[in-house]
């Protein structure tokens, strides 16, 4: 992928590893305690079997030139889309370029959570939603620190940490934004006019470029 380019790009997740701390931390127990309880260490086993073939990540990408700053925005040249936060300014503030991104797990998992919720086991519905919240989580870091940091690399980038909607000063009004910036219908994205995103285990956020010093 050519940072340069004018378009949305779909980037190619393959498949995530569950990120079983976060996914002990999400149910609430720790590991040591899942082990020395039978039942629910095989409850999350079969969660976990479960939602394995559940998950389809899916991502993609738009890379925009920073054009103007102030300390509470920054603009773009490739587009009139303006970050308006204070935090995310500081955070593309040494940066020549910034990329928004969108990632999913589909909506498969949540909708087998859902299932099993409405059939009364609310407990495995409980876990297969944990899986699928951290899972969706992995996939955005997977995403953002792997995948496009290899990329940025080979062009002279380094990567800042990402940033989503919703946290901080950043309004999650602006998820509308990003999806049409983004594309994020090509990967199977929605995002309702309250600015939920569908499928609800969806990351959306923005990290930006810094130009790595010539050795």
């Amino acid at each position: 992928m050519n940072l340069d380019t004018k378009t949305a790009v779909e980037i190619g997740i393959p498949e995530v590893p569950f990120p079983m701390k976060e996914i002990y931390r999400r149910i609430g127990m720790p590991e040591s305690a899942v082990a020395g309880h039978d039942a629910i260490a095989q409850l999350l086993e079969k969660a976990l079997g479960e939602a394995k073939p559940l998950i389809r990540p899916r991502g993609i990408v738009r890379v925009l030139t920073v054009g103007h700053r102030t300390a509470e925005s920054t603009g773009f040249i490739e587009s009139p889309f303006i970050i308006r936060s204070g935090q995310v300014s500081r955070l593309l503030d040494d940066c020549d370029k910034a990329v928004f991104f969108m990632a999913t797990i589909g909506d498969a998992l949540e909708n087998a959570s859902l299932k099993q919720a409405n059939d009364g086991d609310v407990t495995l519905a409980f876990f297969l939603d944990a899986i699928a919240s951290e899972t969706a989580d992995a996939a955005a870091d997977l995403l953002h620190r792997d995948l496009f940091r290899k990329i940025a690399e080979e062009q002279g980038y380094g990567i800042t940490p990402r940033f989503s909607p919703g946290y901080g000063d950043w309004p999650v009004t602006v998820q509308s934004g990003i999806h049409g910036l983004c594309e994020g219908a090509r990967i199977g994205i929605a995002v309702t006019a309250s600015s939920l995103m569908i499928p609800r285990k969806s990351v959306s956020a923005v990290f930006g470029l810094i130009r790595m010093p010539r050795m």
